[in-house]
C-alpha cells in the first residue's frame, strides 16, 4: 500500500496543536537547545514555538522538504505522523528520530485515538490506529503521546 496523499492530512492551525499544548506546559520542552518537528506538515507548532523563544527546526517531506540541520536534537516531536502511513513507513521514520536524538534525547510520538476505521478516507488518505510499544505520556480519546528515546526497540500494532 502506498500512500502519496499523507500530506493532504496536514491542517492549518493558527494556534499550537493539543499534543504540542500539553508538552509546552507540563514541561516536557523545558531546557531544550534545539526540537525537531519532524513530520511538521504546514508547520505552525514549529512557528509558534520558535516564537515563544524554543529552537525549532521544521522538516515534512511535502511542505519543508529541506533536511533538518545535521547536528542533533535534544528533543523531537512527531505529531500526528504515523497513523497516515503504513508500518513500514513508519518503522522507519522512528528510526529517522531516533537518528537525529542526541544520545540523552527524547522524542514524542503523537498517534489519533479518534480513527473510525483503518484505511482510506473519501479524500484518499489512509488513517490507521497506531499502538506503540513505548511509555505512554498522555492518552485521551483524540491522542496519545509516546515517550521515543534514542535506543528504544519499538513494536508497533495497527489496533487499539
Amino acid at each position: 500500500m502506498i500512500n502519496n496523499k499523507s500530506h493532504l492530512t496536514a491542517i492549518k492551525r493558527n494556534k499550537l496543536s493539543a499534543p504540542a499544548t500539553w508538552l509546552l506546559t507540563n514541561g516536557f520542552f523545558k531546557d531544550a537547545k534545539q526540537i525537531l518537528d519532524y513530520g511538521c506538515g504546514r508547520g505552525s507548532d514549529t512557528t509558534f514555538l520558535t516564537k515563544t523563544g524554543f529552537k525549532c527546526y521544521p522538516y515534512d517531506p511535502h511542505y519543508q522538504p529541506l533536511p533538518a540541520p545535521p547536528n542533533f536534537f535534544d528533543k523531537a516531536m512527531c505529531n500526528f505522523v504515523l497513523n497516515v502511513v503504513n508500518e513500514t513507513v513508519a518503522d522507519v521514520i522512528i528510526k529517522k528520530i531516533q537518528a537525529h536524538l542526541t544520545p540523552t534525547g527524547v522524542a514524542y510520538l503523537t498517534v489519533r485515538r479518534d480513527v473510525k476505521k483503518n484505511g482510506f478516507t473519501s479524500k484518499g488518505t489512509f488513517q490507521r490506529n497506531v499502538a506503540l510499544s513505548l511509555p505512554v505520556l498522555r492518552e485521551t480519546n483524540g491522542f496519545c503521546i509516546y515517550k521515543l528515546d534514542k535506543y528504544s526497540s519499538v513494536v508497533q500494532t495497527n489496533c487499539v
